[in-house]
């Protein structure tokens, strides 16, 4: 996906994630959820994935594949959970996700962990390589 893509998820009904062209406006794509209620949407670069959090009739996070082949997103994991996912956000490190859920609890996933020599080398030296 290009960068001046946002992706918005809505409400209780709705059960698709858009994806919107900031330039120009225009529905760019959407891809339709396990559920129909939608909370939250991360997104990891390094893996190309997107994670999205659900409630209604399906309390779970689901971790989607994105195929630049074929622009599109495809399920690959789904993470039940006890509680109602309200809200996710994604820590500062990439590797984690912070889910708080309808019970009023925190939960951690180590969603998007990366490689221990990469992530060595990225805290190491705070840059992706040499120019």
């Amino acid at each position: 996906m290009s960068r001046n893509i946002i992706a918005t998820c809505g409400g209780m009904k709705d059960g698709t994630i858009k994806f919107w062209n900031l330039s120009t406006g225009e529905l760019v794509t959407n891809v339709v959820a396990a559920s129909k209620q939608t909370s939250a949407i991360v997104f990891d670069q390094h893996y190309g994935e997107m994670a999205t959090t659900h409630g209604g009739n399906k309390n779970c996070i689901n971790v989607w594949k994105y195929s630049a082949a074929s622009s599109k997103f495809s399920l690959a994991h789904e993470i039940k959970c006890v509680n109602r996912p309200i809200n996710m956000v994604k820590s500062a490190c990439d590797g984690f996700v912070l889910v708080t859920n309808a019970a009023q609890q925190l939960e951690f996933f180590d969603l998007f962990k990366k490689d221990e020599e990469e992530s060595l080398r990225k805290k190491h030296f705070g840059f992706n390589g040499i120019r």
